[in-house]
């Protein structure tokens, strides 16, 4: 199988069985401390993300989203999540930051994107995408950071 089959199968895998989807609402679940929701829209393509980022200290422990919009976003979301979840705050920063750096053709730390983020690595040869796949990453970013800035 080729490289760009394995890719194309995962974006496909994410979009029909996307981890984490659905919010967590009225109350917080046993043991969950913080949460930030916030919401995100792309203009261009009417697509939705609203994601709901659950803390401790500095940890993530959960992330949940909910979206409206193409596979590309439905998928980045899925693995966005997936390998954000319980990762510690300086980590997930990293994370999204090089994740950002990948789709954009800038110098990155590949030590920290997990293999199947790469199936998004030439996104910008689409450029209507790019907000795409670039929105639920910015948007954890932004909650992130507003975290961060609360807490101190």
């Amino acid at each position: 199988m080729k490289i760009n089959e394995l890719y194309r199968d995962v974006i496909i895998q994410n979009y029909n069985k996307p981890f984490n989807k659905g919010l967590l609402f009225k109350k917080k679940p046993k043991g969950y401390n913080d949460f930030i929701i916030s919401y995100s829209k792309n203009i261009f393509c009417n697509e939705f993300i609203k994601i709901q980022i659950f803390f401790e200290i500095d940890k993530i422990l959960d992330i949940r989203y909910e979206t409206e919009g193409c596979i590309i976003l439905v998928s980045s979301s899925s693995l966005m999540s997936f390998f954000l979840k319980k990762t510690h705050l300086k980590l997930s920063l990293e994370k999204i930051n090089n994740f950002l750096q990948m789709i954009q053709k800038k110098k990155f730390d590949s030590t920290l994107i997990n293999k199947e983020l790469y199936a998004f690595q030439n996104i910008s040869s689409f450029p209507s995408k790019i907000n795409c796949v670039s929105m639920p990453w910015l948007l954890s970013l932004k909650i992130i950071n507003k975290y961060i800035k609360n807490k101190i």
